[in-house]
């Protein structure tokens, strides 16, 4: 009897220890830094901003960002056939600012469009 009731303390504490042990934690994760790679000036067109607005919605509003547009080896059809291989818009602030962020990277982004649509005529 006394070998059981050793048996079932052991076991009680066990239990007890574990479900301790199992605590749930909330776990944060902060994004600074979201860019796309494109290699189609149709690719570059179709950028969904109100999505890169949405990942950064959990971020505290001090948080630093940096958002970026990069052009990647797109090969243009004009009469020299360019290759641009490396173009790049970045734009860097704080969450709290990140409408205005997006914002500004788009605008930049439509520039960048327009000097290529010339490169091409």
């Amino acid at each position: 009897m006394k070998k059981f009731a050793m048996l079932s303390t052991v076991l009680v504490l066990l239990l007890s220890f574990q479900s301790f042990g199992q605590e749930e934690k909330e776990v944060y994760a902060t994004i600074n830094s979201l860019g796309f790679e494109v290699n189609t000036l149709k690719e570059l067109k179709s950028i969904n901003w109100n999505d890169m607005i949405a990942v950064f919605e959990e971020n505290a509003p001090q948080d630093s960002i940096e958002v970026s547009v990069k052009v990647k080896d797109l090969k243009l059809k004009n009469k020299n056939n360019l290759v641009i291989n490396n173009m790049e818009v970045l734009v860097t602030g704080i969450s709290e600012n990140k409408k205005a962020v997006i914002e500004q990277l788009a605008e930049k982004t439509d520039r960048m469009v327009k000097v290529i649509e010339r490169m091409t005529e």
